[in-house]
C-alpha cells in the first residue's frame, strides 16, 4: 500500500486479484505531492475476504471530497465495523463498542471546526463503552484516533502529515 502512487494502484493492491484478503479492515487514503495537496479526495475503503469462489477481496469505496464549507461536507465516520459491505461481523465487545460509539457520534451535530472534532473524539461519557477509552482495566481500549483534516485554516502538509 505504501508503494501506491495513486488511487488506481492502491485499489489494485487491495483487490489482491488471485488471492484476496484473509481479514477485513477499513483504510483511508489520500495523496500529496510533498508541497501541498495534489488530490482533495479522501478515499475510505472497506476490505473483506471474498464470499464466493472468486480469489479477490471484496471492496467498497467511498469518496469524501473537500467542500467549501463544513455544513455541506459529509463527515467520514468509521468505528471498527462494516458500514457498507454485507459481511457477518465478529461477536463481542469490539462490535458492541463500535455500536455504542456510533450511537454517541450520530446523536451529535456534525462537527464544523477542528475543536468540535477533538471534543467529540475525546468524549468519555459512555458507561460501558466510550469514544475515547482510557480506563486501563477495560476490555476495549482506544488505540488510534486518526487524522483531523479541516481546511480552515489550510493545513501545512509538511507539518501536519509529518513529512519532515
Amino acid at each position: 500500500m505504501l508503494a501506491a502512487k495513486n488511487y488506481e494502484e492502491a485499489h489494485r493492491i487491495l483487490l489482491d486479484e488471485g488471492l484476496g484478503a484473509a481479514n477485513g479492515f477499513s483504510v483511508n487514503m489520500f495523496w500529496t505531492d510533498g508541497q501541498g495537496w495534489r488530490d482533495t479526495t479522501l478515499y475510505n475503503l472497506e476490505v473483506a475476504p471474498s464470499k464466493t469462489e472468486e480469489a479477490r477481496s471484496q471492496l467498497d469505496v467511498r469518496c469524501f471530497c473537500w467542500a467549501p464549507d463544513a455544513a455541506s461536507a459529509e463527515p467520514l465516520i468509521h468505528c471498527n465495523r462494516y458500514e457498507r459491505l454485507n459481511v457477518e461481523e465478529v461477536k463481542g465487545p469490539i462490535i458492541e463498542s463500535s455500536i455504542a460509539r456510533l450511537k454517541v457520534i450520530h446523536s451529535q451535530e456534525v462537527p464544523a471546526a477542528r475543536e468540535h472534532i477533538i471534543e467529540l473524539l475525546s468524549d468519555t461519557s459512555g458507561i460501558d463503552y466510550r469514544i475515547f477509552e482510557s480506563r486501563k482495566d477495560w476490555e476495549v481500549l482506544t488505540i488510534a484516533i486518526g487524522d483531523i483534516l479541516v481546511r480552515d485554516p489550510p493545513i501545512d502538509a509538511q507539518h501536519e502529515l509529518g513529512n519532515h
